[in-house]
């Protein structure tokens, strides 16, 4: 006798693998959210229907738009450095809480000055241009 157990059940063996993904896709998502930018983008690729298993899929897809937004602070220092001005002499203004926050961007609603309609500002992460050279869509 060996220590291998063969689950014949095709349902108890399907339940089986289920739970495997669920573990599996909850360490994927954990690891690629601690790391962020281009290992959420990774995970976002993996987690697309048919190429990953149904639960990877249920998991992975919240890191499509609900991933952990940057601090404030942080998204203010790169649209200054990249505007060359301070938020106050551009924006009228600007909500503080992102519309969305993905995994190498988040967007946020503003007003620039004289302007009556408002605008969708993308903000990328700071280290997305030396950690990943080309576009992923």
């Amino acid at each position: 006798m060996t220590g291998v157990s063969l689950v014949k059940d095709v349902g108890k063996r399907e339940a089986l693998w289920e739970g495997q993904h669920e573990l599996a896709a909850e360490k994927i998502y954990a690891m690629c959210s601690d790391l962020g930018g281009f290992f959420l983008k990774v995970a976002q690729i993996i987690g697309k229907p048919g190429l990953a298993p149904a639960a990877w899929v249920r998991r992975l897809v919240t890191l499509y738009d609900r991933a952990s937004p940057t601090p404030f602070d942080a998204v203010k220092l790169v649209l200054e450095k990249e505007l060359g001005r301070s938020m106050e002499d551009i924006f009228e203004r600007f909500d503080v809480e992102p519309l969305g926050s993905a995994s190498i961007a988040q967007v946020h609603r503003a007003r620039l000055i004289g302007d009556k309609s408002d605008v969708v500002v993308k903000v990328c992460e700071k280290e997305v241009g030396h950690a990943s050279p080309f576009s992923l869509h």
